[in-house]
């Protein structure tokens, strides 16, 4: 530092602050050769460089694809989770009037074979070909599973009994969505995360 401030002052001042003439012949104002530059290795180097950084943005690219995939799979799975709220809400709906003394037993017939209808399209519902690689298998979530294959709402105790199962369902299906909102909220962190 001290011979690049003084380099341009006179030798004899330089050397009254102590800098042999060997250094001053070696500093890179008086000496070119001093530095050593080679501009084949610095090329190498440039495009090696050059290189690591095109796989780095390849690898990030297809970083944002899979996360992209990953996000629309759990948008579509809280859309089917969406749709089977919705069917349980209405076999809670067909079971409260069924657990009613008011209607014929016509009308009771229709409500439970109504009700084997819903269940039928919740299960298919669930039977949707929905890759899910974030820990839901949505082939899980099925009536079955959530307790309430059995139910009928033939008689008004077996369709109270149909209305505390529903409402179980409806609760594990509640979490279950939970789950899934998580882990879009840490996907669409991470997606923020390499976009950056």
């Amino acid at each position: 530092m001290l011979l690049r401030i003084f380099s341009d002052a006179p030798q004899p001042a330089l050397r009254s602050l102590g800098v042999p003439n060997e250094r001053l012949e070696n500093t890179p104002d008086r000496n070119p050769t001093a530095i050593p530059h080679n501009k084949k290795d610095d090329a190498e180097e440039s495009l090696d460089l050059s290189e690591r950084l095109f796989s780095d943005t390849q690898s990030l690219k297809q970083g944002i694809r899979d996360i992209a995939r990953d996000l629309e799979s759990a948008n579509a799975t809280e859309v089917s989770f969406q749709e089977q709220s919705g069917v349980i809400g209405r076999l809670r709906d067909l079971a409260s009037k069924a657990a009613t003394e008011t209607i014929s037993a016509t009308e009771r017939e229709a409500l439970n074979e109504e009700f084997d209808q819903l269940k039928t399209e919740f299960d298919r519902a669930s039977e949707k070909e929905i890759v899910d690689r974030n820990g839901v298998d949505l082939n899980e979530v099925n009536s079955t599973v959530l307790g309430f294959s059995d139910e009928n709402i033939a008689t008004p105790p077996e369709a109270l009994s149909a209305m505390d199962a529903l409402v179980e369902a409806l609760g594990k299906l509640t979490g279950l969505k939970k789950e899934v909102g998580s882990v879009r909220a840490k996907l669409e962190k991470a997606m923020g995360s390499l976009n950056v």
